[in-house]
């Protein structure tokens, strides 16, 4: 039996845990190129991917009609995420290659983040940061509100929901009566 090689170039994939990663190295059935974090134009960069029937993408791979003129043997295409703008999708079904991406897997992050963001604005990180750089910091100016005591209203049924999981236990979250 033939081996697959996987070439792996996204930078997040097993970022946080090495367990996939670990997965892959340890499948006899694949060789697995790891190229995480590399850039197109690093030396032998596409000569590896050319070797690929499998590519695990990320964002910072643009794959083109022209480089994939140089995958003769890429028959399928992993990429890490929602979007697929980096990718000439036309050309790849052309190719008969196959396609996935990963809705929704970074979808706990997103929230987290929409929630950092709404703290941040509620505390003035932004101007406080800037006052501290500049050395310009008066207290009075960069106070901030808190969030306890009110009422927070999250528009998006999905991003809602997803802020409703990983928001702070101590705050308390409740659902107005007819939203979801």
């Amino acid at each position: 039996m033939s081996k697959h090689t996987v070439f792996v170039e996204a930078p997040p994939f097993a970022k946080f845990s090495d367990a996939e990663m670990r997965r892959l190295l340890d499948d006899e059935r694949l060789e697995v190129l790891d190229w995480r974090g590399k850039r197109v134009n690093t030396p032998g960069f596409v000569e590896a991917l050319a070797t690929a029937d499998i590519a695990v993408t990320g964002n910072s791979l643009t794959i083109t009609d022209e480089l994939l003129e140089k995958l003769p043997n890429l028959k399928l295409i992993a990429k890490l995420g929602t979007g697929l703008d980096m990718i000439d999708i036309p050309a790849v079904l052309r190719r008969g290659i196959l396609l996935c991406n990963t809705p929704g897997a970074n979808s706990v992050a997103v929230a987290e983040h929409t929630f950092a963001l709404l703290l941040g604005y509620l505390r003035n990180v932004p101007q406080c940061d800037n006052a501290v750089r500049t050395g310009q910091w008066e207290k009075a100016r960069t106070m901030g509100g808190e969030i306890c005591g009110k009422t927070v209203g999250i528009i998006g049924l999905i991003l809602g929901d997803l802020l409703m999981t990983v928001a702070d236990p101590r705050i308390k979250l409740s659902k107005k009566e007819g939203a979801r």
